[in-house]
Formats: C-alpha cells, sequence, structure tokens
C-alpha cells in the first residue's frame, strides 16, 4: 500500500510540474536535448576510448586518470570517423543516428560499468571532508562552470567561429562531403576540433558544438586537477584548477565553439602521460603521450612549435643528459614517439596535399606553394600573424613581454590571463631546490613563453601554456603558506591570492554580463534580437533565408562571416583572394563580367559597407591593381543591382541581367 502511495505522490508531482511549465513556459526542452546530446557523447567518448585501452592493457593509477585518457582517445577516433565519412560524402543525420545507436548498443555492457564505477567514486568524495580554503575554491569554480554553460548556451556571435569553425562544418553539412573551399584558407587548417562540431550540427545545432568546446574547457582543468593530485597533492590540485579556470579569457573561450581548449585538452595530457613515462618508465605513457601530441597536431597548426617540439627536445635532452643512456636507444624512443603522433595527425596533412597540394597549407609558400593562393596572400597572412603583440622589434620589448601580455591585453588579442602569474613570477627566484616534477613544468613553460614570444604574440596561443604555469604558480603558493618560518606572513599572502582571483571572478562576471546570454538562453530576448546585437549583418542574412528561393546563390562582399546564411553563397576569408576582386580583373568589360556571374549562378550580392571598409584599412581587401577595374567595379555596382534589403549598413542588391 505505502508503494502504491508513493507511486501516486510521485506521479502527482510529475503533474504539478508539467503543469507549471505549460502556465509559465521556458525554453526548457531545447536545453534539455542539448545537455542530454552532450552527456551522451561524453559518455559514449569515454566507454568506447576505455574499451580500447583496457584491450590493450594499459593499465593506470587511479579511476580518474583512467576515465580522462579513455575521454581523450574516444573523443580522437569519433573526429576522425566523421573526417572518414566526410570525405566519402556521407555526412547524413540519419547515418550518424544509427551509428550512435548501434554504438551505443555495442557498449552497453561497459556505459554501465563505467556510470556505476563513476558514481561510487562521486559517493565516496561526498563523504570526504573538505577545509575552509577548499570549500571557497570548490564554490568560485562551480560558479565559474554555470557562468560559462550560460553563455555557451547562447547563439554564438565570436567572429572566428562564425567564419570557420562553424561556417566551415557548415558547409560541408549543406553538400553532405568534405569539399575544398578555395577561397577559406582555414577549411585546410587541421579540423579535429570542427569536426566533432560537424556531427553536434549534424545532430542537432551550434548549441552542441559551443558545449563541445565549453566541455573541453572542463576537461582541461580536471586533467590539470588529476595531474596536480598525483604529484603534489588535492590542495595544490585545487588551486591550481582554481587559478586555471577563473582565468578571463579561458572564461571567454569556453562560451563559443573555438578550438584553443581542446588544444589544451590534448596538451595537458601529452605532457601528462610524458612526465607518467619519465616517472616510472612504462611505454603505455610515450605511446599516450604520443598519441594525445597527434590529436592537438590535428587541431591547430600551433601545436607543432609548442608542443611537439619541446617534447621532441624534452625526450632527446632528458634520456642524453639526466638518464644518461645511449643514443642510439635515445633516438630510438623519440623516433617513435615521433612516428606515433605525426601517423595520428597525418590525416589532416594528406587531405591538405590532396587538395592543396602544401601539406601545411597556407604557411611555407615559398617551398610547398599551394592552390588558390599566391605570393601577395602570403605576405599579407604572415604580416597580420607578425602584427600581433608588440611584433619583433627590441630586446626591452622581450623582457617587457611578462607585463605587457598582463596589463596591455589590447595588442595581444583582447584576452584578460589574469594578474597572478605576473606576481608569483618573482617567487621564483627565492627557492633555492624544486621538485624534479616542478623543475621540467619550469622548462617546459619557459620553452612555451620563449617559443610564443618570438612566432605569434597571440594571447591565443598562450592558452595551453598556461594549465602548468596555474601549477607552477599553484606549487609556489602552497610551498610559501606551509613554511615554519613564513607562517607568520601567510595571511598576506592569502590576502593577495584571495584579491587577485577576486579580480578573475569580477572579470569573468563583466565579460559575462556584457554579453548577457540569460535573457536568450531562457526565452526572455529572442535569438534574433540576441545575434542581431553583436553581428549586424543577421537581419539581413535572416531576410535572405526567408525570401530568396533555394536556388539563389549570394556573393559577399566586404563580410567574411557567412555561417548564419543558409542559401548557397560564394565568400571569401580576409586573407584569401578577393572574389569580386578577380572577377573583375580577370574579365575584359561589363558583359564579360555580367558572363562570368551568370556562369557562377550568382544571382544576389551581400554588400557589408562598414565592414568591407575596416577589412581594406587592415588588410588591403580589395587590392585594386588598376584604376579601370575600380571604375569597372564601381560601374558594375550602380547599374546592375538593385537593392532590395538593408539594415545596419549592410545591403543585399539583386543582379539585374536585362534582357
Amino acid at each position: 500500500m505505502k508503494k502504491i502511495l508513493f507511486a501516486v505522490l510521485v506521479l502527482w508531482a510529475f503533474v504539478v510540474l508539467v503543469a507549471y511549465y505549460l502556465s509559465y513556459p521556458f525554453l526548457l526542452l531545447p536545453l534539455i536535448i542539448e545537455l542530454g546530446l552532450l552527456f551522451i557523447l561524453l559518455l559514449l567518448a569515454t566507454v568506447l576510448g576505455r574499451k580500447i585501452l583496457r584491450y590493450c592493457k594499459a593499465k593506470f593509477d587511479f579511476l580518474f586518470e583512467e576515465i580522462l585518457f579513455s575521454i581523450s582517445l574516444g573523443l580522437g577516433i569519433i573526429s576522425y570517423s566523421v573526417l572518414g565519412l566526410g570525405l566519402l560524402g556521407l555526412l547524413y543525420y540519419w547515418l550518424f543516428s544509427i551509428l550512435l545507436v548501434i554504438l551505443t548498443i555495442f557498449l552497453s555492457s561497459e556505459i554501465k560499468e563505467t556510470l556505476k564505477e563513476i558514481w561510487q567514486r562521486v559517493t565516496n568524495i561526498s563523504r570526504e571532508r573538505f577545509n575552509a580554503l577548499n570549500i571557497t575554491l570548490g564554490v568560485i569554480i562551480g560558479g565559474v562552470i554555470l557562468i560559462n554553460l550560460s553563455g555557451a548556451l547562447a547563439p554564438s556571435t565570436s567572429f572566428d567561429a562564425l567564419v570557420y569553425h562553424l561556417a566551415v562544418p557548415h558547409i560541408y553539412i549543406q553538400h553532405h562531403r568534405i569539399i575544398s573551399l578555395p577561397h577559406n584558407l582555414y577549411s585546410n587548417f587541421p579540423l579535429t576540433g570542427e569536426m566533432l562540431y560537424t556531427l553536434a550540427m549534424l545532430l542537432y545545432n551550434h548549441i552542441l558544438a559551443n558545449l563541445i568546446h565549453f566541455s573541453f574547457g572542463l576537461l582541461s582543468m580536471l586533467a590539470l586537477f588529476s595531474f596536480s593530485r598525483k604529484y603534489f597533492g588535492q590542495r595544490t590540485a585545487l588551486l591550481a584548477s582554481g587559478i586555471f579556470y577563473t582565468i578571463p579569457y579561458v572564461a571567454s573561450l569556453s562560451t563559443v565553439a573555438l578550438v584553443d581548449l581542446t588544444l589544451t585538452f590534448f596538451s595537458i595530457l601529452a605532457l601528462y602521460s610524458l612526465i607518467n613515462y619519465f616517472s616510472d618508465k612504462r611505454k603505455q605513457w610515450l605511446i599516450l603521450s604520443a598519441l594525445n601530441c597527434g590529436f592537438a597536431l590535428g587541431t591547430k597548426y600551433t601545436a607543432w612549435l609548442f608542443l611537439f617540439a619541446i617534447f621532441i627536445l624534452g625526450l632527446f635532452f632528458k634520456s642524453l643528459l639526466e638518464d644518461r643512456e645511449r643514443i642510439g636507444i635515445n633516438l630510438k624512443r623519440v623516433l617513435i614517439f615521433a612516428a606515433v603522433a605525426l601517423a595520428v595527425a597525418s590525416p589532416w596533412y594528406l587531405k591538405n596535399i590532396a587538395f592543396t597540394g602544401n601539406p601545411i597549407y597556407p604557411f611555407l609558400y615559398k617551398i610547398f606553394g599551394g592552390r588558390y593562393w599566391n605570393a601577395f596572400n602570403a605576405q599579407r597572412w604572415m604580416s597580420h600573424l607578425r602584427g600581433q603583440g608588440l611584433g619583433y622589434t627590441t630586446l626591452i620589448s622581450y623582457l617587457k613581454l611578462p607585463w605587457s601580455v598582463t596589463m596591455e591585453a589590447g595588442s595581444f588579442g583582447s584576452g584578460l590571463i589574469g594578474p597572478l602569474f605576473l606576481i608569483f613570477a618573482p617567487f621564483l627566484l627565492f627557492f633555492k631546490k624544486f621538485n624534479k616534477i616542478i623543475r621540467y613544468l619550469i622548462i617546459y613553460s619557459l620553452l612555451y613563453f620563449i617559443f610564443w614570444a618570438f612566432s605569434q604574440q597571440y594571447i591565443r596561443s598562450l592558452i595551453p601554456g598556461l594549465p602548468f604555469l596555474s601549477l607552477i604558480v599553484a606549487y609556489l603558493i602552497v610551498d610559501f603558506l606551509s613554511s615554519p618560518g613564513k607562517r607568520n606572513i601567510s595571511w598576506i599572502a592569502s590576502f593577495i591570492i584571495i584579491i587577485a582571483l577576486a579580480f578573475n571572478l569580477i572579470y569573468v562576471i563583466k565579460i559575462h554580463a556584457f554579453f548577457s546570454p540569460l535573457k536568450v538562453v531562457f526565452g526572455l530576448e529572442s535569438r534574433e534580437e540576441y545575434i542581431n546585437r553583436d553581428f549586424p549583418p543577421y537581419s539581413v542574412m535572416n531576410y535572405i533565408n526567408q525570401n530568396l528561393s533555394p536556388s539563389s546563390k549570394v556573393l559577399f562582399i566586404g563580410e567574411t562571416r557567412t555561417y548564419y546564411c543558409e542559401r548557397p553563397f560564394v565568400a571569401n576569408t580576409a586573407f584569401d583572394t578577393t572574389i569580386i576582386v578577380e572577377w573583375v580583373q580577370s574579365t575584359k568589360d561589363i558583359q564579360d563580367l555580367l558572363d562570368r556571374f551568370k556562369e557562377e549562378g550568382v544571382t544576389h550580392i551581400l554588400y557589408n559597407k562598414r565592414e568591407g571598409e575596416r577589412l581594406e584599412h587592415q588588410f588591403s581587401y580589395f587590392d585594386w591593381k588598376e584604376k579601370e577595374d575600380i571604375k569597372k567595379y564601381r560601374y558594375f555596382m550602380n547599374n546592375y543591382l538593385k537593392l532590395i534589403y538593408a539594415k545596419n549598413e549592410v545591403y543585399l542588391y539583386e543582379i539585374n541581367y536585362g534582357s
């Protein structure tokens, strides 16, 4: 009788909740679907990776460590599977839905086992006692997680996401296959992260893609925590995690579908497993380090310099100088690492050879060349990269970099890293002896910063190096606070740490308040209103989607962000050859130009006046060679176009071909 009564009460509670939601609705269903799909993808990746690692007889020191390396392997396999099916022209919703159902059935027993083990571990954690510092840090981290999650649940207005992180997968989905995109150089970057976004948008929408990158931020923090706790204890681990995850720029990146936190996660696990290898010499760690390094190389080109090169140097000189091993054994180990890493990354570079003839397109143009690229584009692209930060100037400017990157964020891409790294940098001078692991991390961080300073001084490229810098700072703080002779001044250090973390938290909240995503997340603001606030061309693109026929084709002029356009289009990035310039220069007269437009099937032109002026000023977007070409272009724009819609200085024209 009691069971029946309990069931009735539960049913009653369910009826009340449903009725209440129907009376006062908010966007609940999309949130449930997005978060549910994210959970399913991460769970399947974890279980798939775990099954393979167990088949290979990999052994881990604790469950948390095994889960992290499993999810890394699983996500890598899923990403490369999307790549393979995309190259075969099989990017269809129905196919991926069936494959995920089959995978779920195949892994059903492992899913139950994994969930049971994780639940047991979580319940054990809930019984542990935590001190005030741990609780405070936990609350701060939890608050930042919720702030980042609300940002990730909002529609994307990120410039880079709308140009390629989301735009390129969106084009692939429209064509149901991975195709060559001659006027988007970014489509020839390594796209391991973007393949996961392709899957997300195939299954549901780009919010799921945002959530995947948000998850990589969380996973990066958890991987740092796992490594730090293993070698330095829970107090240091929690502080390191808090320092890293409250970095304002990390919080900002967590809300959009980029790939910097994807790279950060693979980089952490690569160094994590390499240091494990240094500690116990088990070959599995060398292979896992190389595997994650390969995933990093397949995520972003910067991994070649900031990860692969440093690891090769580290492996070689550690074995030679510290372990004093024979040169033959040393080289064999280095070659094994390099071979595995390069094999994992190779599909992207082979794709580039097939599509462009240049494995690292668009770099090293003078050596490899590249279809769709030329000397002017190469020079413009490299000038842009070298123009970041303080550029290549004087010795003093390099010595000032730690100060400058902290205090002059606008010169480095506007991302704030917080004051803690600069505050505690001088503390290194007061430590005579370091833990061996910390010594490795200091060398790695120093090499990373030097390579960054002499290459691309862009703060986003610095992010993958900050987790272990956070650990070094946490180690210094904990060691300083626990030293017997310094306890009388430890309260000063504690106060400084609290103030610095508070600064980070304030700026995280400030960034969140600026974009104010909660209204759109909970349906208090429309999707269109939210996107329009930060992406003025959206109104025109929305008009295109609703009013132009599917057979229409739009040429973008002065606009590179194409993601929200659902009709066929042709567009170029700021660094590729501008399409309208190419067509004007390659035709003899107006009639010839009109014939070219007809041949390409273009029916409309989207022209963003303000953005076009910015692109011209910063990147020589139009790059006219002859005055006659300018005259031809202006004559065409003035005499053969009919304005049909305009908003925010963005204009949509219909081409008048006459009879």
